[in-house]
């Protein structure tokens, strides 16, 4: 924990935490995102910058493993933000 100490105190950053969010999974292969610019549903998903990643030197994700994968919320809200593809 003392290097992502060092890390906040030294570096830019930004803490955000999706896991007590209600994010919806995709129901329609990215192409609402792709024909609207966003996702239909309304969740949190939609009120965070894009920008925000595109600027970002690197992105660092934590969560429990759940039977050897990431749990749903974060990997429905990576698939949202268009990090992880289906």
């Amino acid at each position: 924990m003392k290097w992502l100490k060092f890390l906040i105190k030294n570096l830019e950053s930004e803490i955000g935490y999706v896991g007590n969010k209600d994010i919806r999974g995709c129901i329609a292969w990215m192409s609402c995102k792709t024909r609207l610019g966003h996702c239909i549903f309304d969740d949190c998903v939609n009120a965070i910058d894009d920008q925000k990643f595109e600027e970002a030197d690197g992105l660092v994700v934590g969560t429990h493993a759940y039977y050897g994968s990431a749990n749903a919320i974060l990997i429905a809200f990576l698939i949202a933000r268009s990090l992880i593809k289906p």
